[in-house]
């Protein structure tokens, strides 16, 4: 403390420090965890597995993982006709989303990811390789990019997606969301198990969607996970998987720093 200032006014100003830092730290808190790991529910057509309120399982490749509870859902289209695909967000993340359909579900490869690192696999995601024309197994890529995302989206996602003119007794689906600006785990995966038949097939509209679920209780879904517990890629729910924080809360932290020093030398 400068000898400017008299014995009676350090200790206000040491609180004033103490407040401005606790402040600050908060704001530092805030601004890691903004950008925290991304979740998406498949709404649309129904997941082959029944997701909870985050979407999980969905870290996975292809369909998000083996261990979740079979739907039995299965739904049925014509060969060629167009059918909506939607997703609703739970958590925001910049980076955007690819939609594909596949007869074999090992065609259905995660692109290839520019990372800090150099290698594809590890450090921090920066891009992903978007495919431009789309080709098999990819029907629509580079949906919906985001540079930033301080919240999810209150609407959910939605596009109109035209199935290519072929069948299939049971085809798969996939919705995949490439998440920017976050370590291993770049994407998370949701499929929907599809029959397509031939366009002039003979079947009333009433076959066509979605079948009834065979889970016991249809429409159960597994209960939110605990907020402080870690999620399926080893990061806790609201504490960030991204080494770079939110541009507004860095803000708030520049900004708390430099009213601290000014402070300190008047």
């Amino acid at each position: 403390m400068s000898s400017m200032f008299t014995e009676s006014r350090q200790p206000p100003r040491r609180g004033l420090g103490r407040f401005i830092g606790a402040i600050g730290l908060s704001a530092f808190a805030f601004a890691w965890s903004g950008n925290a790991s991304a979740h998406i529910v498949l709404m649309s057509p129904p997941s082959w597995v029944v997701e909870d309120s985050l979407g999980n399982p969905q870290k996975g490749a292809p369909c998000g993982g083996d261990d979740g509870l079979r739907t039995g859902i299965i739904s049925t289209y014509r060969a060629g006709s167009t059918i909506e695909v939607k997703w609703q967000e739970a958590v925001g993340h910049p980076g955007h989303f690819r939609i594909a359909l596949a007869t074999n579900r090992a065609d259905l490869i995660d692109p290839v990811v520019e990372t800090t690192n150099g290698d594809g696999v590890t450090g921090v995601s920066l891009t992903a390789a978007v495919m431009d024309p789309p080709r098999y197994p990819v029907l629509m890529d580079g949906l919906f990019p985001r540079a930033l995302a301080f919240a999810p989206e209150e609407e959910p996602f939605s596009v109109q997606v035209e199935l290519p003119p072929v069948t299939c007794e049971r085809c798969t689906l996939q919705v995949v969301q490439f998440m920017a600006n976050h370590v291993p785990g770049y994407f998370y995966h949701h499929c929907a198990d599809l029959r397509i038949v031939p366009a002039d097939a003979d079947l009333p509209d009433a076959a066509l969607g979605p079948s009834p679920p065979t889970v016991p209780e249809a429409g159960t879904v597994r209960p939110p996970p605990d907020p402080s517990a870690a999620d399926e890629a080893g990061c806790a729910l609201g504490v960030s998987n991204s080494r770079f924080p939110s541009s507004e809360g860095a803000l708030l932290l520049v900004g708390l720093l430099t009213a601290l020093r000014r402070r300190r030398r008047n």
